[in-house]
């Protein structure tokens, strides 16, 4: 595990203290998992119970958590900001209905709980919703944002696996597929009985059409120890633009492990999460 234990002290560089925002944690219980989950949200520092607000669906990366985006600078970016964050932990689902255990459905959770609990609870615009996330998280907002274009107009995936399970990639020695691996035959199947349509942003891409609206925002390292990652992101881009759909596409120094791209996109990224929402 030396490799995430890496990633993850060193993009924990920010303490989520002095800052305006209302940061607290909802315990959200799952009938389709059968536990509590727990969620953060971060409202904006003038919530206001009479307005209506847009929401950004943060989802963390593999091995993370629900309070792990609190250290990074995302309070940060978002300061001066009317905009809901709602980060609910997924463990390493990878945010899909598990192939191996029947009772691990996050996608599910996702889509027929979560959802309608923030909608009730919280003052949410409707028609300014977004989703993203860093990792596991940008293939999980991928693969919930494509399916659902009618909530959400907005995707952000930042160094996604996209073409997770990434079972076309040759597993070396060396490489750090080797440490989610077993995360990703558990979510998905292994290489002989996994189920593509239904998980491959690839195939979820093709059902979306320039008339839905949706606007995917890409950023990726160009030192990322997955190395495939770049290359996947190209040619998904080919995609996009044999459909005419709208996205940006950004690439900054690092790899996937330091942070620094995490850091680095904050800023592109809400910048166009509030040009799409306006």
């Amino acid at each position: 595990m030396k490799i995430i234990i890496v990633f993850v002290s060193s993009i924990f560089f920010m303490i989520g203290y002095g800052f305006s925002q209302s940061v607290k944690v909802d315990t959200i219980y799952s009938g389709i998992l059968k536990k509590k989950i727990p969620t953060t949200v971060i409202l904006p520092s003038n919530y206001d119970v009479a307005k209506q607000y847009p929401i950004f669906y943060l989802l963390h990366w593999w091995s993370a958590d629900n309070n792990s985006f609190l250290k990074t600078n995302l309070l940060l970016e978002i300061k001066d900001k009317e905009l809901i964050i709602v980060t609910p932990y997924a463990d390493t689902s990878w945010y899909v209905n598990s192939y191996s255990n029947p009772n691990n459905r996050y996608e599910d959770f996702m889509s027929l709980e979560l959802f309608k609990y923030i909608d009730k609870k919280y003052n949410i615009d409707a028609k300014r919703q977004a989703i993203g996330g860093f990792s596991m998280g940008g293939y999980g907002a991928l693969l919930i944002g494509l399916k659902h274009p009618e909530r959400f107009k907005f995707v952000a995936d930042i160094s996604g696996l996209i073409n997770a399970p990434s079972y076309d990639i040759p597993l070396t020695p060396q490489s750090p597929l080797n440490y989610v691996i077993n995360s990703l035959r558990i979510s998905f199947g292994d290489e002989n009985s996994v189920v593509p349509d239904s998980t491959n942003i690839f195939s979820l891409i093709k059902h979306i059409t320039p008339s839905e609206n949706t606007f995917i925002y890409m950023a990726v390292g160009k030192h990322d120890q997955f190395d495939f990652i770049v290359p996947q992101h190209k040619r998904f881009i080919q995609q996009l633009d044999r459909q005419k759909l709208k996205y940006q596409y950004l690439e900054f120094d690092g790899g996937h492990f330091d942070g620094k791209v995490l850091a680095a996109s904050m800023p592109s990224l809400f910048k166009k999460l509030t040009e799409t929402l306006k």
